[in-house]
């Protein structure tokens, strides 16, 4: 396979986890032209878990993206991120 060795051919995929999910149905009168859906207002808040892996099965630590928070999690006095586990904080403009 074009002289590649099975360490070298990576898979890489992404996946969003939402913290406020909406819920899935709605409940209104027949025949109404609105529904109204309560929301907290964090339905698009999210992080994505990135994950890795090569053809000769060699697994990637998992990194955590988390987006657009104005008030990046902090840990307590005392406390340390999990081992092996990677976090990126990302603030567009």
């Amino acid at each position: 396979m074009l002289g590649l060795s099975a360490d070298t051919i990576w898979n890489m995929d992404e996946t969003p986890i939402y913290f406020d999910m909406a819920g899935g149905y709605t409940l209104t009168k027949k025949g109404s032209k609105d529904v109204l859906q309560k929301t907290t207002g964090h339905d698009k808040l999210r992080l994505t878990v990135v994950l890795c892996v090569s053809a000769a099965g060699c697994k990637l630590p998992p990194m955590i993206i988390f987006k657009n928070l104005k008030n990046a999690p902090k840990l307590p006095a005392g406390k340390q991120w999990p081992k092996g586990m990677h976090w990126l904080f990302v603030t567009t403009i």
